[in-house]
């Protein structure tokens, strides 16, 4: 049951090698997928108790681009425009930006090795911003298994 919710709940990196996505690993919430035919692997998560609601947090490896880790989200609704969308992790506050539609990633590209290393370190993280109604976003992530699930993704994306 557990890989068909992350099968639905990640058809948003969807490409027509769907049929060639591979579960690597199941660690806790987090998912490690291989899509080779799509160049890249990856590991997934939906927020905590949200499980279907369309959001996720992401971790993906593109080998043809020097296999770094590249952390990025999908929010439950269309942020406001101009709202402040935060990453939270340990105390930490770690700004984010939309790249259009539900999608967002780290508004400095230099802070994803910090936002890793808080994931790695932490036990949780959320997401909070306002939606386009104005409603508001508060989505939190269990980050146990993280790290194992990036260390398969990255691993995945390593064989030849």
């Amino acid at each position: 049951m557990r890989g068909w919710v992350f099968f639905v709940g990640f058809l948003c990196l969807a490409s027509p090698a769907v049929a060639a996505r591979q579960q690597v690993g199941q660690f806790y919430g987090w998912g490690a997928f291989s899509e080779r035919a799509a160049g890249r692997c990856f590991a997934a998560s939906e927020p905590a108790g949200r499980q279907g609601s369309g959001g996720a947090a992401f971790v993906t490896f593109w080998p043809d681009a020097g296999n770094r880790a590249r952390p990025s989200f999908r929010l439950r609704s269309p942020p406001r425009a101009g709202s402040a969308i935060l990453l939270l992790i340990g105390g930490r506050s770690f700004p984010l930006k939309s790249i259009g539609g539900r999608e967002v990633i780290p508004a400095d590209p230099r802070v994803e090795g910090a936002i890793l290393a808080a994931m790695r370190s932490e036990p949780r993280l959320t997401i909070v911003t306002r939606t386009a109604r104005g409603g508001r976003i508060r989505d939190d992530y269990a980050l146990t298994g993280f790290s194992s699930a990036v260390d398969a993704a990255a691993l995945a994306c390593a064989r030849p």
